[in-house]
Parts: C-alpha cells; sequence; structure tokens
C-alpha cells in the first residue's frame, strides 16, 4: 500500500519561538492520527503558511472519512476518545503544546472530504 506524504516547501526566514521537541511531536501526533484514519492509501498534506506579520498557521489534512460532527467540539477534551485502545490523551497534548506556545488549534472536515487541523502560533519578527 502506498503512503503519501506531501509536505509544502517552508520559507526558512519564517521562525518561531517554542520548544522544538514539543512542538514536532504535537505535529507527529497529528500526522500518525491522520495516517490511523486514512486507511488503505493515507494521504497527507502538511502546509505552513504566514496569517500575517505576526503568526503562522500549519494545516495537516487528510483524505479519510473525517471527524463525525458530535465528536469534533470534544476532540480536544483529555481522556475523550473514539478508539476501542485510545487513551484520549493525544489531542488534549497537541492542544495544550500549542496553547503553550500561545497559539490555537482547531479541527474542521474539509469540504472536499478528510480532516484537517489548523494550528496558529505566533511568528518571530525578523531579527528577533
Amino acid at each position: 500500500n502506498a503512503e503519501q506524504l506531501v509536505v509544502t516547501p517552508v520559507d526558512r526566514s519564517v521562525r518561531i519561538l517554542g520548544a522544538r521537541e514539543d512542538l514536532v511531536g504535537a505535529l507527529s501526533n497529528l500526522v500518525c492520527n491522520a495516517v490511523q484514519a486514512s486507511g488503505e492509501a493515507p494521504e497527507i498534506h502538511v502546509s505552513v503558511n504566514a496569517l500575517d506579520a505576526r503568526s503562522i498557521q500549519i494545516r495537516v489534512r487528510d483524505h479519510g472519512p473525517g471527524i463525525d460532527e458530535a465528536h469534533l467540539p470534544h476532540i480536544f477534551d483529555p481522556f475523550y476518545t473514539t478508539r476501542a485502545a485510545g487513551t484520549g490523551l493525544g489531542l488534549a497534548v497537541v492542544a495544550m503544546t500549542v496553547n503553550q506556545h500561545g497559539g490555537d488549534i482547531s479541527a474542521r472536515n474539509h469540504p472536499t472530504g478528510g480532516a484537517e487541523f489548523l494550528i496558529s502560533l505566533p511568528m518571530l519578527a525578523p531579527g528577533e
């Protein structure tokens, strides 16, 4: 089975202040969840864009079945899970990490299918 991870190239001048390992761990969690939700041939898209002069947005999108609308309001709650073997801590930790870095996270179903997670984080000004 073919797996595909598409990462949009990032402008290397864009910088955020934060704990690299924590942020990489949060993104890894989102990508792993996307792969698990996508079934046989996962296709995951990760992109980073400037929202404005002071913030960036990271998007992690899959082409799986999406998130049940009844679950969307709760997916970042600690111990909330829809998986038999899940702890309900993965997305809660992701949200906590993003919030500790002064950012926000949200999730939605993409209009063309699949789930999309949106993370906004403050960006360092050039020279900071």
